[in-house]
């Protein structure tokens, strides 16, 4: 696709931007000469805090190769219409018509800057020549809106103002994106929100390799190693709760438009101390980057990678708690097949009949023409190469047939009063022929303990259907 780029001249902005000084002026009850200075000191606070004390007087570049204000006011800015329009971490809340988060603008666009109105499409981008303190954006469609263009509030490459993205010097080098697989990345050309993000926690924190600290103040140091971790929207829309261990695993998934990801997502960690990421693709979100305390493990096509070919996300729960299982074909020899399942056995169980309850590794549930579930089972084409599978309550109809249980729960091994196993294992398997079961094992995770629970469901069992089907 062609992209066009557009040099605009804003030496005559100046009355413009007069204009838009005495209209902010007005509102905040200020005379117009004073305006600026009243601006810079409004937002001094919040750049101090949105960068933990970095910023270095009005440029708040200190020096950042990715800073277009290390020299104080640039000759020239350059900016990408990019849509969506997003929030900016430095510029959000600095005044009341910033360009900011929109879904109303469309990929091709009017827009007029200083008495001059030009086409934009997606992608093209325009050169803001001898800026002034406040340049404003005059859209056909969309809101009108402004952005700071005199280094009162930081300009960073790559940061998104609503519709612009501002396009970094040339000192400015984003790292190398590895063999890792890319969840997304504007600069790559994968700006497509992920609907859900895995994350592993992890309680010791490192610095993300991609999001720098003005993007992500989730960094090294250490947290708690066990506490609930709540996520949040830049709109405060709680849209996960969840108590975790280092070593768990766990999915975000918002759901709709209103509560989509976010330019910035907050985590709280037992309802105190906080940190945020970035999850509207400005800074690239890359599977296996570990950001603070939570290592990305899956998002948009990036499927979970876990260095086994079967794995639980704990080793140990609490009876009634999810079961995430993942699994990958690429650490085994063994092909991939649409038909294959995840069953829950005890450890003792080393021929695999009936399961505790099990999962397809691929397949989609539905309801027929007389108004009962069915399921569809992938064709080995279908199959992914990985996958996470989640055991909850309630498990999807077809444990229904046979004595599968979730929650799984210990059992007595050898009658009532006799010793409690609590130790299991998750198995992928498949049919072979028409004797089945047994079933073949393709490969075994590592054992997890279940601890017995206070519900019904959870009390001690006085035995295991799987264990009795067992030779």
């Amino acid at each position: 696709m062609k992209f066009t780029t557009i040099i605009v001249s804003v030496l005559s902005v100046s009355c413009v931007t007069a204009k838009v000084g005495t209209r902010g002026a007005r509102k905040e009850g200020v005379s117009i000469e004073h305006a600026p200075r009243f601006l810079d000191g409004k937002n001094g606070g919040k750049n101090s805090g949105k960068n933990g004390g970095k910023s270095s007087g009005k440029n708040g570049g200190s020096n950042d190769p990715c800073s277009l204000c290390n020299s104080g006011r640039p000759d020239s800015i350059t900016l990408r219409y990019t849509i969506p329009a997003v929030d900016s971490p430095y510029h959000a809340g600095s005044h009341s018509e910033v360009c900011g988060a929109s879904s109303e603008y469309p990929a091709s666009n009017t827009v007029t800057i200083g008495g001059s109105q030009m086409t934009i499409n997606a992608g093209d981008t325009i050169i803001l020549e001898d800026p002034d303190t406040w340049t404003l954006f005059d859209f056909e469609t969309g809101p009108d809106c402004r952005i700071h263009s005199s280094c009162s509030v930081p300009l960073i490459g790559d940061d998104q103002i609503g519709p612009w993205v501002v396009v970094p010097p040339a000192e400015c080098t984003s790292p190398t994106l590895p063999d890792d697989c890319l969840i997304c990345d504007n600069n790559e050309g994968t700006k497509i929100k992920p609907p859900s993000l895995t994350f592993e926690y992890i309680g010791a924190g490192v610095n993300s390799v991609y999001q720098p600290e003005d993007k992500a103040t989730c960094r090294e140091g250490l947290y708690p190693e066990n506490t609930l971790i709540k996520a949040y929207t830049k709109k405060d829309v709680e849209i996960y709760s969840g108590v975790h261990s280092t070593g768990d695993v766990f999915t975000i998934t918002p759901g709709d438009s209103n509560t989509e990801f976010s330019a910035e997502t907050t985590f709280t960690f037992g309802g105190s101390d906080d940190c945020f990421i970035h999850t509207s693709c400005s800074v690239p979100l890359v599977q296996n980057d570990q950001i603070g305390p939570f290592k990305v493990m899956a998002g948009n096509d990036c499927e979970p990678i876990t260095g086994a070919c079967i794995a639980a996300n704990k080793d140990v729960y609490e009876c009634g708690e999810d079961i995430a299982i993942t699994f990958d074909y690429s650490e085994t020899d063994a092909a991939k097949m649409g038909d294959d399942w995840v069953g829950i056995y005890p450890c003792s169980v080393t021929e695999y009949k009936h399961a505790e309850s099990w999962l397809w590794a691929c397949a989609e549930v539905g309801v027929g023409s007389n108004g009962r579930e069915t399921v569809t089972v992938c064709t080995d084409a279908e199959a992914p190469d990985s996958a996470l599978l989640n055991f909850t309550s309630p498990m999807p109809f077809y444990n229904d047939f046979g004595p599968h249980v979730f929650p799984v729960a210990p059992f007595y091994t050898d009658g009532p009063g006799s010793e409690v196993n609590t130790c299991f294992k998750a198995v992928l398997l498949r049919e072979d022929g028409p004797s089945v079961p047994p079933y073949i094992e393709v490969c075994t995770s590592a054992p997890f303990t279940i601890n017995a629970g206070t519900s019904q469901a959870c009390q001690i069992r006085d035995e295991s259907f799987a264990v009795s089907q067992a030779p």
